[in-house]
Formats: C-alpha cells, structure tokens, sequence
C-alpha cells in the first residue's frame, strides 16, 4: 500500500472534542476518517483551530483560537446585530487555515486535500495541482 500525505480541513469554528451540547457532524466525519486513515498507516494534517485533540500525524491552527468554542469570540459578540459581516470573520477564519493547507500543498507536501464542507472554498476558481509524485 502506497503511504498517502493527505491534509484535511472542516472548520475554523470549533476545535475538537466539542463542546458539551453541540453537534457538528462534519467534525465528528473528519475525525473518525483522519484517526482511521492514520491507523492505517497514512500520513494525516488536520487544520483545526485552539487545543484539537485526534489521533493523526499532525495538527496545524492550534495557535488560531476557534470561533465558537465556549460561546462565542467578543469578535463576534460585537457584530451581533451585523450579520454580513459575522458571515466575513467565519469565513477569514476558515481562509487563513486554508491559506496555510494549500501553501504547503502546493510546495508538494501532500497528496489529496479534503476539505469539508467543500463550498469552505470557492470552486469556481482555477484548479490547483499538486505537484506529480507519482515516479518518486
């Protein structure tokens, strides 16, 4: 079996485990996928933001604090009444975690990407390509 470098994302909002009464089910599908894809010997990066704990090779955006983790960032307590603009700082969040995903990407560090939901971003734009590995 070839070992995959694979590098997944959900969501800046939440780190995991969740909080007490939250259901998130696309971070509890990352989980359970990047912990099983990582027992079976792959290389797994998630991107997730705060004190993330799974069972993968890697976690980057630990240094970024979740959004919603215990109530909500005063960022967003202050724009309560905005609600475009709350729209704008989940989706910065979100962003600058990509950001870092495809800079690494696209220096050849990973295999497949998985990003889920897929609209966290703009399919629209042009295709990026990893690097070919494939006569390494």
């Amino acid at each position: 079996m070839n070992r995959l470098r694979i590098a997944t994302f959900v969501s800046a909002h939440y780190s995991y485990p969740l909080p007490e009464g939250v259901v998130y089910a696309p971070i509890i599908m990352a989980k359970n996928l990047n912990e099983g894809l990582n027992n079976k010997g792959h290389e797994i990066t998630f991107y997730s933001p705060g004190d993330t704990q799974i069972k993968v090779s890697k976690i980057i955006g630990k240094e970024l604090l979740p959004l919603k983790q215990d109530g909500e960032l005063s960022i967003l307590k202050d724009l309560e009444d905005k609600v475009s603009d709350m729209g704008k700082i989940n989706n910065l969040w979100d962003q600058y975690l990509l950001s870092l995903m495809f800079q690494k990407a696209l220096s050849g560090e990973y295999d497949i990407l998985h990003i889920h939901p897929a609209d966290r971003w703009r399919t629209d734009r042009k295709k990026v390509r990893l690097p070919d590995r494939s006569n390494h």
